[in-house]
């Protein structure tokens, strides 16, 4: 997705513009307790992470953490994935 090009090339004000749309278009679509909906709030909380936006990166990875929790389970691979990235992102908070 363009979201995640932008990302991969470092462009991280317009990877953020690009998820947020689709986090909103998935959230409409599915709902928030979706594991497509949940992908895109962890995208989102990762590009906020680099753009150093640390309270709204933490609040959408905790809410995509207690979103796979619910679906996947505590013990897969997305889940542990996504406790990472949060436990990442407040580190690097302080």
């Amino acid at each position: 997705n363009m979201g995640g090009l932008m990302f991969d090339k470092g462009n991280f004000p317009a990877a953020r513009k690009l998820i947020s749309q689709a986090l909103e278009a998935r959230r409409q679509m599915y709902g928030d307790l979706h594991l497509h909906t949940l992908n895109s709030m962890n995208d989102l909380s990762l590009t906020l992470k680099k753009l150093h936006e640390y309270p709204e990166a933490n609040q959408l990875a905790e809410q995509a953490l207690e979103g796979y929790q619910k679906l996947a389970g505590k013990m897969h691979p997305d889940t542990l994935q996504i406790l990472a990235n949060f436990a990442n992102a407040l580190e690097q908070q302080g």
